[in-house]
C-alpha cells in the first residue's frame, strides 16, 4: 500500500483519510450547552452560575474537566476564547446584562 503525502496528489479512486474530528463535534450536547453558558455568564464564578443553570456547582466543575480535557483546553479564558472563534457564544450577548446584575 502506498501512502500519499498532503503534497502529491491522490489517484483516482483513492479513498481519502478520514478527518479528525474538530473539538465542538466531540462535545455532547449537554457539554455546547454549559459552554455557551459558561460564556454567557462570563466573568461571574462557578458557585453563582451553578444554580441558575439547575445544576450544583461540583457537577459543573465536571463538566467544564471535560470539556477543557476534549478541547485541550487549560482554563476559562481559553475557553471564552475557543467558544468564540467556534460559534459556541451565541447567547453571550444576551448573558452580559444578567452577569453584571449577578
Amino acid at each position: 500500500m502506498q501512502r500519499h503525502t498532503a503534497c502529491e496528489p491522490r489517484a483516482a479512486g483513492t479513498p481519502e483519510m478520514p478527518r479528525k474530528p474538530n473539538g465542538v463535534t466531540r462535545l455532547t450536547r449537554r457539554e455546547r450547552w454549559v459552554v455557551e453558558n459558561r460564556v454567557k455568564y462570563r466573568g461571574v464564578p462557578n458557585k453563582a452560575i451553578a444554580p441558575a443553570l439547575r445544576i450544583s456547582p461540583h457537577t459543573l466543575r465536571n463538566h467544564l474537566s471535560s470539556i477543557y480535557a476534549k478541547l485541550g483546553l487549560r482554563r476559562r479564558l481559553d475557553l471564552v476564547l475557543y467558544a468564540m472563534e467556534n460559534g459556541l457564544d451565541r447567547n453571550a450577548a444576551d448573558g452580559e446584562d444578567r452577569a453584571a446584575s449577578m
